[in-house]
């Protein structure tokens, strides 16, 4: 199975070892019955159309739709559990992962391209790559061709198509390279894909077949991928509704499935979904059913191994011990060497890469630095919306629709979203935070001799009191250069724990207001930190250290042990938390000081009224309130002082924040991702 994700959501593609042909009579390895073909047609028909003389192509209705995996399930839902399917646009599940049952998913595409060769791949000749094609010796499909029956044409011609192991590891393979996960089903892909989803790996998962609810998906959608239902919503199950509504146990859902006809066994004549639905809705269980069931109506089939059928929902054999899923940059160069010799597709590099590029950072973007606003707090930054920063980078494509989109930002409720970086775009279980405490307690210890026993003591009550270590250090009259002490904090991280993190680049690029960085950490560290994760061409700029603080002629004499500041900052700790508030003024400038808050919207060039400060401390949340920002605490289920919203992952903006996306159409999110990925590009070549 395998993740792959657009610029919109995250699949993941299952692979199964082993899959039943559509259309086709299958034998399961496991089991030694026949699997029931998926696709019927009247066998009379066929023979009296193959008989008759060659004649003009006539319309004729279409073979019934057929829930795959599970017959009439789709059916017996919309009319015994309506609320359990919900219609969604597929940009709903912008920055979502998904899991793709991929087995499926090669099937039509295979279908596709073979019907629809020329305008998909194709070779230099404009002719279906011969890897690709399909058997046309088939007697049938002459026959039908001859016919000129086109129903009869499109159903042989699926018949034809197979999906090869070759196919399997060229689609790994090529996922792989461009920086999508793939995850191998030891057994059927739906239930690799159910299984991630129930351990909370994805999301959801994308299949048209219905028995990913029967192997306990949580959230199952169909047409997510579809190619014939690009034009229409995606249909959501939740399985949890799928039971309540039923008023059924997992259980009972699952013989529910067996009883109407499943992909592994054969049903009882004559019963379907409405049936089954009565039968195990009265009885509970199929032994109850067949011990209950008039002989002389229905047949129960001879040795039906309904018991390993239900075995294989329940117990379905899966891999569990899959590691945390991580996207990587596309390897350009691999893709282009597997297009030349493959006949030399004729499908564009900019089209094939641009949406991997676009959600993951193609190699690309270590050309691209970000921003980062140099000089004093009087200093002012031209506010720039995204389509005015890509017009000045010459992209002349988006300068058509800037004075529409420049419309839609004005009239938005937020113009600018101002982010911290450490433990707020980034999980504290990376360890970030630790390993900087520990090089600040080993800096204060070995470069400004304080004794080891009052060290983390002091480090806290600086923290509290001051924002960051560094400007309680300076506030109590320890003189050291500002850059030393970045290199000795930050220059040991381990930051290798940091990861690229797709799903917050998908949602940070499709943010249409201005995004800036507001940190306390120096430009190193946070050009560090924002390329490690993937997210250093989101941002119009960094307001860090630096920039608050501007380089001046420091003192490189001896480092002042505590003991030799003046009486006025006396060395007693407790002096800081004395009841008439007196504490030593720091000349670092940080937050959570309500100064460095409007430094930084004066810096920004942003309306406080109309930005959201996105923050971890409780303490830099309330001084963003007070300077008159909208605030949101990350990290926190629950409201803090201060803080407008709450978020327990900076993943979950669009939840707690829609409005952000208000006015903004689908269109106009991807127009500002493509201006942005093409900015990286050129810059790179240059």
């Amino acid at each position: 199975m395998a993740m792959c994700r657009s610029g919109r959501w995250r699949p993941i593609y299952s692979i199964a070892r082993k899959r039943p042909k559509l259309g086709t009579i299958a034998h399961s390895e496991v089991y030694r019955y026949p699997l029931r073909p998926r696709v019927a047609w009247p066998e009379a028909r066929e023979r009296r159309l193959l008989a008759a003389p060659r004649r003009r192509a006539w319309s004729s209705p279409p073979p019934p739709a057929v829930a795959m995996g599970i017959k009439g399930l789709t059916k017996l839902l919309a009319e015994h559990a309506p609320g359990a399917a919900v219609r969604r646009r597929v940009e709903d599940y912008r920055g979502r992962v998904v899991a793709i049952d991929a087995s499926l998913s090669i099937y039509q595409f295979l279908i596709v391209v073979g019907r629809k060769g020329t305008e998909v791949l194709t070779n230099e000749a404009g002719e279906v790559t011969r890897s690709l094609k399909r058997d046309g010796s088939s007697e049938d499909l002459n026959r039908a061709i001859e016919v000129g029956d086109e129903d009869l044409i499109e159903k042989f011609s699926k018949r034809t198509v197979k999906v090869t192991k070759k196919h399997n590891e060229d689609c790994k393979r090529l996922l792989s390279l461009m920086g999508v996960p793939v995850v191998q089903a030891p057994g059927e892909a739906e239930a690799q894909c159910a299984a991630l989803c129930e351990n909370h790996k994805v999301f959801a998962i994308a299949s048209e077949d219905m028995d990913s609810l029967t192997f306990g998906a949580r959230r199952f959608l169909r047409h997510l991928t579809d190619l014939s239902f690009k034009r229409s919503p995606v249909t959501e199950f939740e399985v949890s509704k799928v039971l309540e509504e039923l008023g059924l146990t997992m259980d009972q859902f699952i013989d529910l499935c067996i009883l109407s006809g499943c992909d592994y066994c054969e049903n009882i004549r004559g019963i379907g979904g409405q049936r089954a639905l009565k039968l195990i809705r009265q009885h509970g269980c199929i032994e109850e059913v067949v011990q209950n069931l008039s002989q002389t109506r229905y047949s129960v089939p001879e040795d039906w191994p309904y018991q390993e059928v239900r075995a294989l929902f329940k117990e379905p054999n899966v891999c569990t011990d899959i590691p945390d899923f991580l996207w990587t940059p596309p390897d350009e160069e691999s893709v282009e060497k597997i297009k030349a010799a493959n006949d030399k597709f004729s499908l564009g590099r900019g089209k094939l890469l641009a949406p991997v590029a676009n959600l993951t950072g193609s190699t690309s973007t270590a050309g691209k630095e970000p921003k980062c606003i140099l000089g004093g707090p009087g200093q002012v930054m031209k506010a720039r919306s995204p389509l005015q920063v890509c017009k000045s980078s010459s992209l002349n494509f988006i300068h058509d629709n800037s004075k529409a989109m420049e419309a839609i930002v004005e009239g938005s409720k937020y113009e600018c979203l101002l982010f911290d970086l450490d433990d707020t775009l980034y999980p504290f279980s990376s360890g970030i935070n630790l390993a900087c405490r520990k090089n600040i307690q080993d800096y204060m210890r070995h470069h400004l001799r304080i004794e080891e026993s009052q060290i983390a003591d002091m480090c806290l009550e600086l923290y509290k009191e001051y924002g960051t270590t560094m400007a309680g250090l300076k506030a109590l009259g320890y003189e050291f250069d500002n850059d030393e002490f970045h290199a000795n904090v930050h220059g040991t991280l381990p930051y290798d724990n940091l990861h690229f993190d797709p799903v917050l680049r998908t949602l940070l690029l499709s943010i249409p207001q201005r995004k800036i960085i507001f940190t306390n950490s120096d430009k190193a560290h946070a050009e560090e930190v924002l390329c490690r994760v993937g997210i250093q061409d989101c941002f119009e700029g960094i307001i860090c250290f630096e920039t608050l603080n501007p380089p001046t002629p420091t003192c490189h004499g001896l480092h002042k042990p505590l003991s030799s500041i003046s009486d006025e900052l006396s060395s007693d700790l407790d002096d800081l938390d004395e009841s008439d508030g007196f504490r030593p003024k720091s000349p670092i400038l940080c937050k959570p000081s309500i100064e460095a808050m409007e430094a930084a919207f004066r810096i920004a060039n942003v309306d406080p009224e109309k930005t959201i400060f996105f923050d971890d401390s409780v303490r830099n949340i309330a001084s963003g309130k007070a300077a008159g920002f909208h605030t949101v605490i990350v990290g926190r289920p629950t409201l803090v002082p201060g803080a407008d919203h709450a978020l327990e992952s900076i993943h979950n903006i669009k939840e707690a924040l829609p409005e952000i996306w208000d006015g903004w159409s689908e269109s106009d999110v991807v127009l500002a991702s493509t201006a942005s990925e093409t900015t990286i590009s050129e810059n790179f070549e240059k």
